[in-house]
């Protein structure tokens, strides 16, 4: 039985801010587990098209979630490994380990468009950008929706985003929006109000999606932690989660 957020627990739990940046940029394929491994295996297969890798590496994680993000470690510039998660539903959560954070739309527009698989792209960054250390991150706010029919760019097929860019907020939106979208919200003066957390769980619950609680990973299918073999691996910074939250990719 799919896991579905009953109104007495808050749709987000306390892994969300502990496990931060990891958990401000991921994607959610709608496909099994190992279907979403095996395709993402099979678009790494020609290494020309990644000039240095010579392969990859798979391995079921123990560790449940959220604790098996500590498997992405250490973080360089780069999306070495990538850990996908199975939840109690059709989607397989993925997170890399690029730095300044994961960034997993190459993922999807390779995944909607070769492989048929509809993607949904979050990225869920509070601003927190001090301008006197230039420490922090800018803010971002982001619901796209990936897939085979989508006609937007990189196959969107609706995509609504707003970012933090320098001193002011911009507003984004691609394609046209989906049923249970709040519309109204979009006219807001405040840019700031046209999309937030709460928000983008709410589109998620009706894609049928509750990544930002644990419950949706009770299962006892085991996470995939896949790492491509390059030499730039271990080519510093080389980074810890602590050192993320310290700002230290910054420096």
């Amino acid at each position: 039985m799919l896991f579905r957020s009953p109104e007495s627990l808050s749709p987000v739990s306390e892994f969300v801010d502990q496990w931060r940046p990891l958990t401000s940029s991921f994607a959610l394929v709608k496909a099994p587990l190992k279907t979403a491994v095996d395709r993402f295996a099979t678009w790494h297969s020609t290494t020309a098209r990644f000039p240095g890798q010579t392969g990859l590496r798979q391995e079921i994680i123990n560790t449940p979630f959220p604790s098996a993000l500590r498997t992405l470690e250490p973080f360089n510039r780069g999306d070495w490994r990538h850990l996908f998660v199975p939840t109690d539903s059709d989607w397989t959560l993925v997170v890399n380990s690029n730095l300044p954070a994961p960034d997993l739309s190459s993922l999807a527009y390779v995944f909607a468009d070769d492989y048929g698989l509809t993607t949904l792209v979050v990225r869920d960054q509070p601003h927190t950008l001090d301008t006197r250390t230039d420490k922090g991150r800018y803010g971002i706010f982001e619901f796209a929706l990936y897939s085979p029919s989508g006609t937007g760019p990189s196959r969107i097929e609706r995509m609504v985003r707003l970012l933090r860019e320098l001193s002011a907020w911009e507003f984004l939106e691609i394609g046209e929006p989906l049923p249970f979208e709040h519309v109204e919200r979009y006219k807001a003066r405040r840019k700031t109000d046209r999309l937030d957390e709460a928000l983008i769980i709410e589109y998620l619950g009706h894609m049928g999606a509750w990544p930002f609680n644990e419950k949706f990973y009770d299962v006892a299918e085991k996470p995939i932690l896949v790492t491509k073999l390059h030499p730039n691996n271990d080519r510093p910074p080389l980074l810890t989660l602590e050192d993320l939250r310290a700002g230290a990719e910054d420096d």
